[in-house]
């Protein structure tokens, strides 16, 4: 017998596998049961695709306009502090290598708005930042400022929210200890104004 099983150990398995099918179909019903195994079957080639994917496809395929706003507060900081950066290299301090067409032309977009608007941009920040000249703000502070206002006074379809939560999340991860309540301030009271 043993050396049967061995033999022919898939007809074995397979026979089996008959039997439990046979015995569920009879205690559940058929209709459940072959529901439970598309399910199942679906849920084992979709993992088994993902898993075929690329690591960064895995990882972001979903609109950033969070890492947009990082990449051009990036670049502005760059250019601010005397270099310039391209979109890939502001990438690559990201630790990311993932940013859509799309994302990344809304990164140019905010990045060259502000640099075609920054007089005026400028102007908004000095006038709202109580006491504060546009020399004595942080440079990090400064390019997510300049991002921001760009954003309401010239990108109408972002909701002003949105703009806001973003520049205190970028402030809080890449300012100073007060850098969050001071781009929450003065983008408050430039919003105010408008």
């Amino acid at each position: 017998m043993k050396e049967f099983i061995q033999e022919h150990k898939w007809a074995v398995i397979l026979s089996i596998i008959a039997l439990i099918i046979v015995l569920l179909i009879y205690l559940i019903g058929w209709w459940t049961l072959l529901v439970g195994i598309l399910i199942a079957v679906a849920i084992f080639f979709g993992r088994m695709i993902e898993g075929l994917l690329p690591q960064s496809v895995q990882r972001k395929t979903r609109m950033n306009h969070t890492l947009s706003r990082e990449i051009a507060m990036k670049r502005l900081y760059a250019e601010t502090v005397g270099g310039v950066d391209s979109i890939e290299d502001a990438l690559e301090q990201s630790d990311s290598t993932a940013l859509s067409e799309e994302d990344a032309l809304f990164s140019d977009r905010l990045y060259e708005g502000v640099r075609a608007h920054t007089e005026e941009i400028d102007a908004e920040i000095e006038t709202h930042a109580t006491d504060w000249s546009i020399g004595r703000i942080a440079k990090v502070d400064l390019s997510i400022l300049r991002i921001a206002v760009y954003e309401i006074l010239y990108e109408r379809s972002i909701p002003v929210g949105a703009t806001v939560n973003e520049a205190v999340e970028l402030a809080k991860e890449f300012g100073g200890e007060k850098s969050a309540g001071f781009v929450n301030g003065v983008l408050g009271a430039v919003i105010k104004a408008h």
